[in-house]
Formats: C-alpha cells, sequence, structure tokens
C-alpha cells in the first residue's frame, strides 16, 4: 500500500488520533453492548405500505392518492411533507409487471457500483487491494438480494452514491456529475454527497462543474416544490404528525443504528458495527488523494447529520452512506501503519499529492 494522508503528520497529531480511534472503538461498543435486542414489529411495514402503494399505480392510481391511503392506512403521521416520500422511484418501480423487474436493476446498479469500486482500488492500492474491495462491497451490498428491500429508497440512492463516487474517483466527473443527481431525485436524503460534490467543484474551480450542478439543483428545486405543492392538496387539518419532528438527537446511538444497516452487518452484533465504524472512518481519513476527500467528507457529513436527525425507526437511512463507508477499510491497515511509524518518529514521510 502506498503512503497515506497521515505519513505526513507530527507525532502529537499521529498519537491523539491512534488514542481516539481506541476511545471511539471502546465508548461506542459500550453503547452498543448497553442497547436491548430489537424486537419485530407487529404493525406492519414501510415495504409492505410502499409495495401496496406501487400496487395501486399500477391499476392507474395516482401515486399522491395511493400514496395518503397508504399513509392513513398505516397511521403514519401525514402533517409534514418529509413523511411523503416523492413520487420520481416509485413511479419507475410502478412501470415494471413486477416487484422482480426493478430488484433486477437495482442489483445491476449494486453490481456496477461494486466494479467502479473495484477498479478504483486497484488504481489507486493494487490488485490485493481490489480484491478486498470486492469482498467489503458483496458484504455491504448483498441486501439488494432481499425480495422488496429496494423499497427504501435510501437502498438503491446509497448504490447509486457508490457509483457517482467510484467514477468520480476515476476521474469521470460527467457519469459521477450524472448518477448523483440520480440519487437525489431517487431520496431526497442523498443531499448530503451533492452538497459535498458541488463544495468541491467550487474549491477546485471547477466552475463548468458547478455550473452544471447547480442547474441539476435548480431543477430538483422546483421538482420539490412541486412535490411540496402536490402533498399539500392531498392532506387535511385533521392530518397528525410527531409533535418533536425529525430532530431527535439521537447521538451516537441512532449513527450505531443507521451504520448497521450494512447488508450482512444486520445479521451481526452491534458492537460489531461499534468497531467496524471508527476504522472505516479512519481508513477514509487515510486515503490519499481527491477519491478519498470526497468519501470521508460525505461519511462525516452524514454521520453528524444523522447525530441529530432523525428517529428510532429510520436506521434504514443508512443504507445511503454505508456503502462508500466500506471502500475506507481497505486504506485502514495502511493508515495504521503510517501514525503508528509518525507516533514513533518525528521525521515525516513524502505524502503523494
Amino acid at each position: 500500500m502506498p503512503p497515506t494522508r497521515f505519513a505526513g503528520l507530527p507525532r502529537y497529531c499521529a498519537i491523539a488520533i491512534l488514542v481516539g480511534m481506541a476511545l471511539a472503538i471502546f465508548v461506542l461498543a459500550l453503547v452498543a453492548m448497553a442497547q436491548p435486542d430489537p424486537t419485530p414489529s407487529s404493525d406492519g411495514s414501510d415495504i409492505d405500505m410502499y409495495a401496496a402503494v406501487v400496487e395501486h399505480m399500477r391499476h392507474g392510481e395516482d401515486f399522491y392518492g395511493a400514496l395518503r391511503a397508504g399513509l392513513s392506512a398505516g397511521h403514519y403521521g401525514m402533517k409534514s411533507v418529509f413523511n411523503w416520500r416523492t413520487p420520481f422511484f416509485m413511479s419507475l418501480v410502478a412501470l415494471f409487471p413486477t416487484l422482480l423487474g426493478m430488484q433486477l436493476v437495482v442489483i445491476m446498479a449494486a453490481i456496477a457500483g461494486t466494479f467502479l469500486a473495484c477498479w478504483l482500488a486497484w488504481r489507486e492500492a493494487g490488485r490485493a487491494a481490489a480484491g478486498t474491495m470486492l469482498l467489503l462491497e458483496l458484504i455491504s451490498l448483498v441486501a439488494c438480494l432481499v425480495p422488496r428491500g429496494y423499497l427504501f429508497s435510501e437502498m438503491p440512492a446509497g448504490m447509486v452514491i457508490l457509483v457517482s463516487a467510484s467514477a468520480y474517483g476515476l476521474g469521470w466527473r460527467r457519469i459521477g456529475l450524472a448518477n448523483g443527481l440520480l440519487a437525489l431525485f431517487i431520496r431526497e436524503l442523498a443531499a448530503p454527497y451533492v452538497l459535498v460534490c458541488a463544495f468541491l467543484a467550487w474549491r477546485d474551480r471547477r466552475y463548468r462543474e458547478l455550473a452544471l450542478w447547480a442547474v441539476g439543483l435548480l431543477a430538483y428545486g422546483a421538482y420539490f416544490l412541486w412535490h411540496i405543492h402536490m402533498v399539500g392538496l392531498h392532506q387535511s387539518p385533521a392530518d397528525h404528525g410527531d409533535p418533536t419532528g425529525w430532530m431527535d438527537f439521537g447521538g451516537a446511538v441512532f449513527v450505531l443504528n443507521a451504520a448497521a444497516f450494512n447488508g450482512l452487518m444486520l445479521a451481526a452484533p452491534l458492537w460489531g458495527t461499534a468497531i467496524l465504524l471508527p476504522i472505516a472512518f479512519i481508513g477514509l481519513m487515510a486515503w490519499p488523494g481527491p477519491a478519498g476527500e470526497r468519501v470521508a467528507l460525505t461519511v462525516f457529513f452524514y454521520l453528524a447529520l444523522f447525530a441529530v436527525a432523525g428517529k428510532t425507526y429510520n436506521s434504514y437511512w443508512g443504507a445511503l452512506f454505508t456503502p462508500i463507508m466500506m471502500t475506507g477499510l481497505i486504506w485502514f491497515p495502511a493508515g495504521v501503519r503510517d501514525l503508528w511509524q509518525m507516533a514513533r518518529s518525528s521525521r515525516p514521510r513524502t505524502v503523494p499529492v
């Protein structure tokens, strides 16, 4: 593995990061072990509701009418516009005669994202890193094989974000931009990734790319304003909402549960995610070059956002960032290697540009 971003750190910084990583693992593990075992709900699920909405749309019903009926039957809060999904993704699903058709599309997106991530790992860190990346993304993206699981639109949005971030890392900016906007239209919670991409385009003075992001964001803004209007037409004064809103300040508990919504990690104890999350983030910090910077900023943005926003039952939001979070793991061994060397010696190594 080549030198990482940690190779040029002063000794005190390297020691601080090593100690911080150990403390983060210890604290998160304590938080994880303090959580009760999850109990299944008997009130149905979001997946059942969205499957019913799609079925109504196939029979010619309007999306908003079908969604209102589903939300009402499930006693969901309808006062907030953010409880109403935008119609883009469900309309795509309804185009297929069965749910299996869209699942095949999602599987192909997962394969494309995995292929590009492995190609990027091969180019930047070698063949062994590419093989490791394949295993890591299979662990994360195996969730796309679960029947109807993709109806959590966060899952396909997260796969498209992986495609976008990997394409950017390979230098295919237009493909990265197009997939970033696609993820946003699939789920508005892809906005943190989009904002990171627009910020990097502005910072690096790629003004043509920035202009394309601006056009895409304006188009999405118009689309979301129309969505707000349509939701208003289907709301009633009797609709209720959560009195605390979306800012639940779940902190480490919600962040851990969101990070655990990660393919096979769902079947592992939560303390496994408590170990995985800090080492993945250290790996992202260690990853040299613009590709690592893009992914690290995105994951940090999501972790900070989900520490304050999201209800306890929204842990599936984690599917937005866990596929790209896993890419940091291949850089963790090299990052710790450089941190250890810097902690033992004050003489810096050359950091790749």
